[in-house]
């Protein structure tokens, strides 16, 4: 079975997505294929190679070994279009020799690594048009994190706030209602992030009607802290992966503390909260937030 984790970025899909490549069934794209350029190794040592790495040398922000997104690799060897595809991928922008492309893409991975299954992540816009197209059979596991906590992510990450980072790719994605309130707002920071949030999550909701019904799973970062093995076991239980004791071992390892999840509530003051509130609460309210 193929997976896809899907999530805005600051959502804790990287999380998930690392968790679950620590089961020995999972095959996955890693920051060295993503590095290894004409090699092109197709990562066929990633299973026994992260399976020896410790956790607590798989952190972001040093030199490390883990599951990755592969931008590079994909934009080399599949399309740009996947890297970089701006405000989201139309119907238009699904052409036969993309859907082709990618789906020999993940093919010779999976292939070459021998695992069951093989899962890859996904953040920012929607890429479920291609991937549904690709690979009908495909799982997705959905991860949504509170929007406002999101936002506050966002902006204090390099490649969001960079020049042409993806503050500015969002700001040129929304529609005139959102343009307006931002600019009532003196274009605040962080009334784009919450609304890019929105935006990328609604999107995510319309593209899960082009998946198979019991395709999709929606995931709750915050259930992932306060409960981890009991949401964790509903993952792999949609994905289709065994059981297995020396997973659950793995879940128990890490060091995840529920109070994580509020911690926006420590960083924005009540009129930064109050202004996300204003434009992001139907869809909290939707996810459950408020």
């Amino acid at each position: 079975m193929i997976g896809f984790v899907l999530g805005t970025g600051c959502c804790g899909s990287s999380l998930v997505h690392e968790m679950l490549a620590r089961h020995s069934d999972v095959g996955f794209i890693s920051n060295i294929d993503d590095l290894s350029g004409p090699f092109n190794t197709k990562g066929n040592l990633n299973r026994a190679i992260y399976s020896r790495v410790p956790q607590s040398w798989t952190g972001k922000g040093r030199l490390r070994f883990a599951p990755s997104e592969g931008y590079r690799i994909l934009a080399a060897q599949v399309s740009p279009l996947i890297a970089f595809p701006g405000g989201g991928l139309g119907e238009v922008d699904i052409s036969p020799r993309l859907v082709a492309a990618f789906g020999e893409f993940f093919h010779q991975r999976w292939e070459k690594q021998g695992s069951p299954h093989f899962l890859h992540k996904f953040t920012g816009a929607s890429r479920v048009r291609l991937i549904a197209t690709a690979f009908p059979e495909a799982r997705f596991v959905h991860v949504v994190r509170d929007g406002r906590a999101v936002a506050n992510s966002f902006l204090k990450q390099p490649w969001w706030l960079a020049p042409t980072g993806q503050a500015a790719v969002w700001r040129d994605a929304l529609n005139e209602e959102d343009r307006s309130a931002l600019r009532a707002h003196d274009g605040s920071a962080l009334l784009l992030a919450g609304l890019a949030w929105r935006q990328m999550i609604e999107d995510h909701e319309q593209d899960q009607t082009l998946a198979e019904e019991t395709s999709w799973l929606q995931v709750r970062y915050e259930d992932i802290l306060d409960k981890p093995h009991q949401a964790l076991q509903q993952v792999c239980e949609h994905l289709g992966m065994r059981p297995s004791a020396e997973f659950e071992q793995i879940v128990t390892s890490y060091h995840l503390e529920a109070s994580r999840a509020d911690g926006f509530r420590r960083e924005l003051d009540e009129r930064q909260l109050s202004l996300l509130d204003q434009y992001l609460a139907p869809t909290l309210r939707r996810l459950g937030y408020v």
